[in-house]
């Protein structure tokens, strides 16, 4: 049963591997705008901010109980080869930013 997915104008979907803990526990979802970054051994190096979610492999139902082992989102075209290059290179980090007060 798969989703629809709507990329917005002007971005391209690439779907990227995730894992539960890689992705705050499971708790990203369709809709959810994120931060990724790329794994290393020394630090981490940020891909990106505010990332729009556009799916995962739990799909849309918060507290499924499915793990989480892609995420795709919406990047600018010419950004696609980074993600899939860092993608391959080590394990990527979906972080959650804190909503500004007052926003």
């Amino acid at each position: 049963d798969a989703e629809q997915i709507e990329v917005p104008e002007g971005l391209s979907a690439v779907s990227l591997p995730a894992e539960d803990v890689n992705a705050v526990g499971g708790a990203v979802e369709r809709g959810m705008r994120v931060d990724v970054y790329l794994g290393g051994t020394d630090a981490a190096t940020p891909l990106a901010k505010d990332v729009l979610v556009l799916a995962t492999s739990a799909g849309s139902a918060s507290g499924s109980g499915k793990k989480i082992s892609w995420i795709t989102v919406a990047v600018e075209a010419e950004r696609v080869q980074e993600f899939v290059s860092a993608a391959d290179k080590g394990n990527l980090y979906f972080t959650i930013p804190g909503q500004k007060k007052g926003a």
